[in-house]
This record gives C-alpha cells, structure tokens and sequence, in this order.
C-alpha cells in the first residue's frame, strides 16, 4: 500500500521535508536498498536509517550528537536484549563480530571481552560510506 502513504504524506506538505520514494521493483537485499538511494544523500551531512518495523523513544538527537563526537562512518543504536544474531563489541565500543546461528563471525579475528547486544534497526550513516 506504499501509494497511500505517498498521499498521506502529499497531504500533508510532505511535512516541509526533502522526501522521496524508491520502489523495490526486485528486493535488493541487505543495504542494496540504501546503495540504491545514495543519490538523495548528496549534501555530506549524516543521516538516519530506520527500520519500517521498529517502534521505539530513543533519543535521536543524543545518537547523532554521538556519531558526531565519535567521528564514526555509522553509528548503530543497540541494546541488551535477547536476540539469536547478537553483535558483538569490543571494549572500546566498536563492533567486532556478530553472533549467528552458525557461529561467530569475526570482523578481524577472536577479541575478548566482548559485549553482546541487540541491533534496534536505527542507524546514523555518513554518506561517504557509499563508495565502501
């Protein structure tokens, strides 16, 4: 029903912000979505991805405020929560592997201590990560 929220939002002046749709017209997979829609982040400043599905109060100002400070290429909001894909960071707060149901995937070889967390499906994202 992806029309009706292009009126919706039409209705309602696009709530004064820059929007624009892409359809899916074969599924792009993982990050293929937003490779598709690199175009739209031309003007060098994060921006936030968010999942569809996520409900949630985060304090979205206070994310960007630490991607910013941290100088990260992508910020990832997480939370210890049960999940069967946990991702794992290291003591200085960087990721370093996930879990899956096949095992641990390391991002550069085995670290310890890790801390295990659920992804919550927000992210800041500076767009040069694009040419990645």
């Amino acid at each position: 029903m992806g029309d009706r929220i292009v009126e919706f939002l039409a209705s309602k002046g696009n709530f004064d912000l820059r929007i624009a749709f892409a359809r899916e017209r074969e599924l792009l997979d993982t990050g293929g979505g937003l490779k598709n829609a690199a175009w739209f982040f031309d003007d060098g400043r994060p921006f936030f991805l968010h999942n569809v599905d996520v409900l949630s109060e985060i304090d979205l100002t206070a994310l960007l405020r630490f991607h910013t400070e941290t100088g990260s290429l992508a910020t990832l909001a997480v939370q210890p929560r049960p999940s069967s894909r946990q991702l794992l960071f290291g003591a200085d707060g960087r990721l370093v592997g996930r879990e899956t149901l096949q095992g641990v995937e390391w991002a550069h070889g085995p670290v310890a201590p890790v801390e295990r967390l659920g992804f919550t499906g927000i992210h800041v994202i500076e767009p040069t990560i694009f040419p990645r």
